[in-house]
């Protein structure tokens, strides 16, 4: 890990590394393995692939958590909320509104 990697490169590299895990669980010769060997080889597939999804849900709430907050603060003035700025879309319904009544 190097001081410079956020969060997100750091989970994507811990998600690569868990398929990757999976990936080599999948690369057997198995024409000559017993029953057991391939229970167990399939039991520590699935062990890795709950952690994997694991990490990915955690990663995302973390990300939503975050994301969602860089406009908590602010409404869009029609859709409501006390600290106002305008969205994109709503300023664009503004403006063809504002082109009707200027409109003879």
């Amino acid at each position: 890990m190097y001081p410079w990697e956020s969060k997100e490169l750091i989970e994507l590299k811990n998600i690569r590394n868990d398929i990757s895990k999976m990936w080599n669980h999948t690369e057997l010769e198995l024409s000559s393995v017993s029953k057991d060997f391939l229970v167990g080889e399939l039991k520590k597939l699935s062990d890795i692939i709950n952690h994997t999804i694991i990490n990915i849900d955690t990663e995302m709430d973390r990300l939503v958590k975050r994301d969602c907050a860089v406009f908590k603060d602010y409404t869009c003035s029609h859709c409501e909320g006390d600290k106002i700025y305008v969205c994109d879309p709503c300023l664009d319904t503004q403006y063809k509104d504002m082109e009707k009544i200027d409109a003879p």
